[in-house]
């Protein structure tokens, strides 16, 4: 008590003040504020013990010895499923072009489908019907004419059971390569052997050539 007593300004023993080393802690005071209480050396005015309290329940967490733990992560969020996309209904009957008959108006192929039809028919100059399933659709290219004069070649490959490649050759061809590629075109036509086709502007489809992959 009576160490407590010189360290906070409380009278003394009179045999403590004649003691050397009680004399140099004599001039020492007690220091409060709102912010707790702080043992200041009368002599310097510098503080020599700090007995703030602990403002809030963080300062008081932080005294604890143990380390504060490590900030829980969060998991991370699971990658988003793949997008399935819906298979687009086949066309009505009513709705797929006809194909065209022996004496009719020559044209090189059907209009352009909104969607993709499900097989490609080539009419060709014998009035003879192959259909060519876009289920087994392998490549589609344009190759340069293999005539002089001639216009580009299209070589379209199937697979399947027997696999087969197609090459169409003609004028005006570009935008039916195109078409094909897309599956937007239900038929495809060979140009009869006695019949005549005087629009330059139009596509022309001369020749169709069918090969069998089997055996290449």
């Amino acid at each position: 008590m009576a160490t407590l007593g010189r360290l906070f300004g409380h009278s003394r023993p009179a045999g403590d003040i004649d003691n050397p080393v009680n004399q140099s802690h004599a001039q020492w005071h007690v220091q409060s504020s709102r912010e707790g209480t702080q043992i200041m050396d009368g002599d310097s005015n510098t503080r020599v013990l700090d007995m703030n309290r602990p403002k809030n329940l963080s300062d008081i967490l932080k005294m604890g010895s143990a380390p504060p733990a490590a900030p829980v992560r969060p998991p991370e969020p699971a990658a988003p499923e793949p997008e399935v996309l819906a298979e687009q209904p086949l066309p009505a009957m009513d709705q797929l072009p006809p194909l065209p008959q022996p004496g009719e108006a020559y044209k090189a192929h059907a209009r352009m489908s909104n969607g993709s039809v499900p097989t490609m028919h080539v009419v060709l100059a014998n009035a003879t019907v192959r259909g060519f399933s876009n289920g087994n659709f392998d490549s589609i290219d344009l190759l340069p004419p293999e005539e002089s004069g001639g216009g580009p070649v299209i070589v379209v490959r199937y697979a399947g059971l027997s696999p087969t490649e197609l090459h169409i050759s003609g004028r005006n061809l570009e935008l039916l390569h195109n078409y094909i590629g897309f599956h937007r075109i239900a038929w495809i036509r060979e140009l009869p052997g006695q019949g005549t086709f005087i629009d330059k502007t139009a596509p022309l489809i001369r020749k169709v050539v069918i090969k069998s992959l089997v055996d290449a």
